[in-house]
């Protein structure tokens, strides 16, 4: 009989995006004799195969966006209806959350879990309408609530965020620290000298991470200098726009879109800057993994300073002002600044995976004992 915790994880898919690589962290790391990690998702992703082979359980029901709200909302209860052995589930679908956790106390999983990631709802008008007032219903259905910052936590929970705890994630920090061997390796993969200005952006391609402002501020740089790059990694619904917009601006020789990259953290060495202009985030990774690989970092003032370190190595800038974007990209192009970061604040801010893993684990050990 097995004696190990499964906790259901509820995701839209398990790629190569944020919340789902880190929850991939965590599960690496975590003692599947204690606990073990299922996952309830709108359809296949990359980690599906190795999530098997630890052990983990993938469940798949139609998309909301696909299906619509009653098919969703008839797949979650006929789901529930058939799985209600499950003491805790933990839900990282912003608004939507709502559903699946009404879902979820009908058939009395005693411990329900929303966990917010970010500050804003994207779409139209219609969308955002809809959502928000789903969403109201989020702090009624859960019994516990997580968060990455403040502004996530009154985002989602509204008259409950004083309630919710405060969950760090879980990085493997030594992948990201800096290596010039690295480096070397992965500039030559795009054939790039010493000479190239290479910026980096990692982001789905979404309205929030705001990728044709990046265009626009990359495109008045190099009429500066023209032996500037920019790398984008990722994968998303406005990919063909970004990509059409690159040919429009006759980039397509200096802009590199790679897709989703399992080894972000390599290319983040060959990088020289980090830019990263986002409508609204909860609390983005890639920022704090720029700050390990010691770059610099110009991220929009729409963001929670809580991403900074203390590393110097970021500067807050507003999305009004374009041409204060193209400047410090022009100074640090100058400076070419690389200040690694210490070890030593980064185990002081709390990224530790294993730290954070085992904090998680005794977590979810006391909700069960609790929801019993």
């Amino acid at each position: 009989m097995e004696s190990a915790l499964r906790i259901l994880h509820i995701v839209d898919c398990m790629n190569h995006s944020g919340v789902p690589t880190l929850l991939m962290n965590m599960y690496r790391n975590i003692n599947r004799k204690k606990i073990q990690f299922d996952f309830l998702t709108t359809k296949e992703g990359a980690f599906d195969e190795e999530i098997q082979k630890m052990g983990g359980h993938l469940y798949q029901i139609p998309s909301i966006n696909e299906a619509g709200y009653l098919v969703y909302k008839r797949s979650l209860k006929s789901f529930f209806k058939r799985h209600a052995s499950y003491i805790i589930v933990h839900s990282h679908i912003d608004q939507l959350s709502a559903i699946a956790l009404r879902e979820a106390r009908r058939v009395r999983i005693p411990v329900r879990i929303a966990h917010s990631y970010n500050t804003a709802i994207e779409g139209s008008f219609v969308t955002k309408l809809w959502k928000s007032a789903i969403g109201l219903f989020v702090p009624i259905h859960a019994t516990d609530y997580f968060a990455c910052s403040t502004e996530s936590a009154d985002w989602l929970f509204k008259w409950k965020s004083k309630q919710s705890e405060f969950f760090q994630h879980a990085l493997d920090l030594e992948k990201f620290l800096y290596s010039t061997s690295v480096r070397e390796v992965y500039r030559q993969k795009l054939h790039l000298n010493e000479d190239n200005f290479l910026i980096g952006h990692v982001g789905g391609y979404t309205t929030q991470k705001n990728h044709l402002f990046l265009l626009d501020i990359f495109r008045a740089l190099r009429r500066k200098i023209p032996q500037a790059k920019l790398v984008l990694i990722g994968d998303g619904p406005l990919k063909k726009q970004m990509e059409e917009t690159v040919v429009q601006y006759r980039l397509q020789d200096h802009v590199f879109m790679l897709g989703e990259k399992e080894d972000v953290e390599k290319w983040m060495q060959s990088f020289d800057l980090f830019v990263f202009p986002s409508l609204h985030e909860g609390f983005p990774v890639s920022v704090i993994e720029a700050q390990c690989a010691g770059l610099p970092a110009l991220v929009s003032d729409s963001i929670t300073k809580e991403i900074d370190l203390g590393s110097g190595n970021v500067q807050f800038l507003s999305l009004d002002k374009k041409n204060e974007w193209v400047r410090e990209m022009e100074e640090l192009f100058k400076s070419k600044p690389r200040v690694p970061i210490q070890r030593d604040i980064l185990f002081e801010k709390g990224f530790d995976v294993n730290k954070i893993t085992k904090y998680t684990e005794e977590k979810y050990l006391y909700l069960r004992d609790e929801g019993i």
